[in-house]
């Protein structure tokens, strides 16, 4: 049970991120949308439901979960952000080897996952 309200608070959190992202040009909202419903899903198929159904919210998320992908330009923002966010923490954090390397290791590892992702 407490699991459940875990993955429905991490949802609601996610939810903020991604709707902000939406409006604000240095977020991949649409990536938080995925993760918000990702944790929805797991957690509450009311807040799951509602958000794939939801009139403005459900077109950036419905695509991935039908298995369509996701937008070519989110794609390539989300990709670009990623970089440019990774590179002044990396510039911030030069004298610390292992911050530098776990910073290496998320840009390789997320830049990999959305370059897997289909798009459209």
């Amino acid at each position: 049970m407490i699991k459940k309200q875990i993955f429905i608070i991490l949802g609601h959190i996610f939810l903020i991120i991604g709707i902000a992202g939406l409006f604000l040009p240095v977020i991949p909202g649409t990536m938080f949308l995925l993760a918000s419903a990702a944790c929805y899903f797991e957690g509450s198929e009311k807040f799951y439901n509602w958000l794939l159904n939801h009139k403005f919210l459900g077109k950036y998320v419905k695509p991935y979960r039908e298995g369509k992908g996701i937008p070519l330009k989110t794609k390539i923002y989300s990709i670009v952000i990623l970089w440019i966010g990774i590179s002044a923490s990396l510039y911030i954090f030069r004298k610390n080897l292992y911050v530098e390397l776990i910073l290496i290791l998320i840009l390789a590892i997320s830049t990999i996952f959305l370059l897997r992702l289909k798009s459209y």
